[in-house]
């Protein structure tokens, strides 16, 4: 994991608790205000396990229940991990990046991101073992089954990145009815699929949301399927040795590709629809389940507003505000 991703994910994690009242745990990360003591080291083996290959983030000196940084206490991290170490049976997590992290101008983080492809984690139980596994904030002992998924032959995670995010604002118009509220959308993630069997993203398993102010809404999000003139078949988008097919079921991966999602929320409610056109940018985040396998593919960025384009400015198209978000690197074409 890179300096900069890590970063991003701990500055998110916090900024989603302080800003939307988001609890920064999941499958993925565990906060701690102060150095864990060495019983947790259950706790983190339960959280490699739930991972299964996705690395894992750990946070000390953040208290995710008040929300505020907090001195976690004189400890050095070396010393600390060595004595954790020592919990595993055999084969700990490995540390692949151990960084501060400041949030603000006086205020700073320990954040350890670890890798898990070596599961499952074993940790000493008295005079026995144990295979913990993360469930929601807590943890307890592994199913068969779930032991059974982790020794099993899994489908690789491929790197993936969020390219662009295009959201509109609306509300009202010429529209014969009374008047809407609304956001629509476009998102461009590019997924590097190198393996040799397909991967299959389920449009049902599917989730995005944006978060605002104290706001947080989910979004309906599937594949933006070309469609075709009136009278005419839909186009078909096969699939190749190299790319992605778009069906209404799902997104079909063959190969490295960019594929466009498209997202909305009708019917906003006129105080969230007036808080969103307030705010200068707006969280977004995605997740992509891939089919055969507990390991999504997460997408997160930050929207901007930006000034309109002419032709939402014409008349009786009513009101609009535009979000949008870019990765770094080279422009994206919009063709």
């Amino acid at each position: 994991m890179r300096a900069v991703e890590l970063e991003g994910r701990v500055v998110a994690a916090i900024d989603a608790r302080r800003n939307a009242n988001v609890p920064p745990e999941d499958d993925f990360v565990e906060c701690k205000g102060r150095w864990p003591e060495k019983d947790k080291a259950r706790q983190l083996a339960g959280l490699a396990n739930r991972a299964a290959g996705e690395p894992v983030v750990l946070i000390v000196g953040f208290d995710d229940r008040s929300g505020e940084v907090v001195d976690p206490g004189a400890t050095d991290p070396a010393d600390w991990w060595q004595g954790m170490v020592g919990q595993f049976d055999q084969t700990p997590l490995d540390v692949l990046r151990h960084m501060l992290v400041h949030i603000s101008a006086t205020e700073k983080v320990h954040a350890f991101a670890f890798g898990t492809d070596r599961v499952p984690y074993v940790v000493k139980n008295g005079q026995g073992r144990d295979v913990p596994m993360r469930e929601g904030t807590s943890t307890r002992s592994a199913y068969r089954h779930e032991l059974l998924r982790l020794l099993l032959p899994s489908i690789g995670h491929p790197p993936s990145t969020l390219l662009k995010v295009d959201m509109w604002l609306n509300s009202g118009g010429n529209t014969g009815g009374a008047e809407r509220k609304s956001l629509n959308g476009y998102v461009t993630p590019f997924v590097e699929h190198m393996g040799t069997s397909p991967l299959m993203l389920p449009t049902h398993a599917m989730r995005a949301s944006i978060a605002y102010g104290d706001t947080v809404k989910e979004l309906s999000i599937s594949p933006s399927i070309p469609t075709s003139p009136i009278g005419q078949p839909r186009p078909k988008s096969p699939a190749s040795a190299h790319g992605a097919e778009l069906r209404t079921d799902g997104v079909v991966l063959t190969g490295p590709a960019a594929f466009p999602l498209q997202v909305h929320l009708s019917e906003l409610l006129t105080s969230d629809y007036d808080e969103a056109k307030a705010a200068d940018s707006i969280q977004f985040s995605a997740t992509l389940p891939i089919a055969g396998t507990n390991r999504p593919i997460k997408l997160n960025g930050e929207l901007t507003r930006q000034p309109l384009d002419d032709w939402y400015k014409g008349e009786g198209r009513g009101e609009s505000w535009h979000f949008i978000f870019r990765s770094t690197g080279e422009p994206i074409s919009e063709a």
